[in-house]
């Protein structure tokens, strides 16, 4: 059980220092020493250096996974940004009412999204489907210079 604690703070710890302080290249080249040296650790017979390994392993399972994550799903909505697009978007959540209409959480384009709507389509339930011309918004702190989601 020990182990399994090691490897989960050790992924823990590394994806947020992927989210909070590293930029995709250099989680790529982090992850790639730790991995070497996690199994380098492994390959010892000592408990001391398999901890370690197994805590080098946990961090760049953490990094890779992390970096996979921007890639397959956040990159892709951060090239909408800034542009008047059409989507056409699966309703996956219930509208809650705002001051001027609704929100709701959708999938679209490959990525979550939380779809500001008019009165007029308040009535939307989870799995809805409806096209609409949009403009994308990147709300998260960092914008398009960092790693936050």
């Amino acid at each position: 059980m020990r182990k399994l604690a090691l490897f989960s703070c050790a992924f823990a710890f590394a994806a947020v220092c992927y989210i909070r302080l590293l930029t995709m290249k250099t989680a790529l080249i982090v992850a790639a020493v730790t991995l070497v040296a996690g199994v380098l650790l492994l390959l010892l017979h000592r408990d001391t250096a398999k901890r370690f390994g197994i805590i080098a392993l946990g961090a760049a399972v953490g990094l890779l996974w992390s970096g996979g994550y921007e890639l397959l799903h956040i990159q892709p909505m951060r090239k909408l940004c800034g542009n008047d697009v059409s989507l056409t978007a699966q309703i996956s959540g219930y509208p809650e009412r705002i001051d001027y209409g609704c929100r709701v959480e959708a999938e679209a384009a490959g990525g979550t999204v939380l779809l500001y709507l008019d009165d007029d389509l308040a009535d939307v339930r989870p799995g809805d489907s409806i096209t609409f011309d949009a403009k994308v918004t990147d709300v998260s702190d960092g914008g398009d210079e960092d790693n936050l989601y």
